[in-house]
């Protein structure tokens, strides 16, 4: 049996060390807090009995943390009209008044958001540590990619 190996995957570091790296470097106030919650949430996935819905939830709570701290660090110079403690609010912020996201981006990020939200992780045709799995990746990209474009 021939079996396909991309020897460029092995030397991929995996996304939630990148994204741990990024919020290390960035000046977002919660960034050792948004590090834990990922964490916690793959913790909470590889331990036994996995707790899926803790660590869906805890990936959820990081993105909505990061999107707060880069609004929090906008809201200083730029003031905010919605309400910050409503993660919508907060990414129409981010992309009506700060000019930060643009419409796609918004509507990836909230898609996402919303896709995972609570009860959204019941399977249809996967398994639930299949939608978990997905479900976690999909925050730590998302995650990846705001804190990238705020680092720059």
């Amino acid at each position: 049996m021939i079996v396909p190996i991309d020897p460029t995957i092995a030397a991929v570091t995996p996304l939630d060390d990148d994204l741990s790296g990024e919020l290390s470097r960035s000046n977002l106030a919660d960034r050792h807090e948004i590090i834990r919650l990922m964490k916690n949430s793959a913790d909470d996935f590889c331990k036994q009995p996995q707790d899926f819905n803790g660590s869906l939830t805890s990936a959820r709570v990081s993105l909505e943390t990061l999107a707060k701290g880069i609004a929090a660090i906008h809201r200083a110079t730029i003031p905010m009209l919605g309400d910050p403690t409503k993660f919508g609010a907060i990414v129409a912020y981010l992309r009506n008044q700060v000019g930060f996201l643009d419409v796609k981006e918004e509507a990836g990020i909230v898609g996402v958001y919303s896709f995972l939200s609570p009860g959204a992780h019941v399977p249809v045709g996967f398994t639930e540590e299949e939608m978990v799995r997905l479900g976690r990746s999909m925050i730590a990209a998302i995650c990846y990619f705001l804190v990238k474009k705020h680092n720059g």
